[in-house]
């Protein structure tokens, strides 16, 4: 089975972020555990969500990940610095796909997909993603629109 983002390269990631290694990510194998793996790629999204304009384009709204598939590639072991590649590659009406790649001293060890739902905060429901958001994505990062 191949994900997406599986012959993806660095270049079709517009959006980076560095992460270490903690020793705390590792299991009784002695490699980074899947657990952390996903809190890279989270870690990834909520650092692209931070970002000054979107945060702005975002407020009083939530970002919940509906769908999460990751690909494990290979092993990556403590310690050591990661760099986790972030883009949007395509929004809905209310949801939008995140696809990521990350990269250890091997090369890419992950690929992620997050369906995300852009949901009111106060009312708890999906919501359509504002022009705003659209417009964002698809300057930063050169989104599709399904």
């Amino acid at each position: 089975m191949s994900s997406p983002t599986e012959s993806l390269e660095r270049t079709a990631y517009p959006f980076w972020i560095d992460e270490s290694i903690r020793n705390a990510d590792t299991d009784q194998f002695q490699h980074v555990n899947n657990a952390a793996i996903a809190s890279y790629c989270e870690a990834g999204r909520m650092a692209l969500f931070s970002e000054p304009g979107l945060r702005e384009a975002i407020a009083g709204l939530n970002v919940v990940v509906v769908k999460l598939t990751v690909l494990f590639e290979r092993e990556l072991f403590y310690p050591g610095t990661i760099q986790v590649g972030t883009g949007v590659t395509a929004i809905g009406n209310t949801s939008f796909q995140v696809s990521q790649g990350l990269y250890g001293p091997k090369g890419r060890f992950a690929t992620s997909e997050a369906t995300c739902v852009m949901m009111d905060r106060a009312e708890h429901r999906p919501v359509r993603v504002p022009e705003t958001v659209r417009a964002l994505f698809d300057q930063k990062m050169g989104t599709k629109r399904s």
